[in-house]
């Protein structure tokens, strides 16, 4: 059985706290990346992704406009590459935190991401919890355990993932 563990729920939720429980309870080497706020602006905060394997980054967002934009040629270009590396990689375990709505433009790491949960590897991905296409296919998929922070307490949800894992 496929091991895909989905985690959404509202900002502030604790998606990224499980995730990381997860992984520590897993006790296994983990490839892939973290989402991390870079600054605050005006606008709101600003991000960046960094590789779990080599612990370089990029800005996934920018202000622009007066407001806060995804930098698509990151996701392109950096992140689809961090996540085939992490897939290439001998860590059986790969970590995606978070897939959110400056991805849905940018196909080649969209499709990096999607062949990774088609593989054998344990993949915790965290999804922000917004109606975008690229997310409900991610939300959809059936190959593995979705929790909704927003609708279960996080307890309850360590309790499934032991459950799942020991299950598998």
């Amino acid at each position: 059985m496929k091991r895909n563990i989905l985690i959404t729920g509202a900002r502030g939720a604790g998606k990224s706290t499980l995730a990381d429980w997860l992984i520590g309870r897993l006790g296994r080497p983990c490839a892939g990346y973290r989402t991390v706020r870079d600054e605050i602006t005006p606008a709101g905060p600003l991000y960046r992704m960094t590789d779990l394997l080599t612990g370089e980054s990029a800005p996934i967002s920018r202000l622009a406009g007066g407001g806060i934009r995804g930098v698509p040629e990151t996701f392109d270009g950096f992140g689809a590459a961090c996540v085939r590396a992490a897939l290439g990689s001998d860590a059986p375990v790969l970590l995606f935190d978070e897939i959110g709505r400056f991805e849905q433009s940018s196909p080649a790491f969209l499709e990096a991401v999607t062949a990774a949960l088609d593989s054998e590897k344990t993949v915790i991905a965290v999804l922000k919890k917004e109606e975008m296409p690229h997310i409900a296919r991610f939300r959809a998929r059936r190959d593995g355990l979705l929790l909704d922070l927003d609708e279960i307490p996080r307890a309850a949800a360590r309790e499934k993932l032991r459950e799942f894992l020991d299950g598998t």
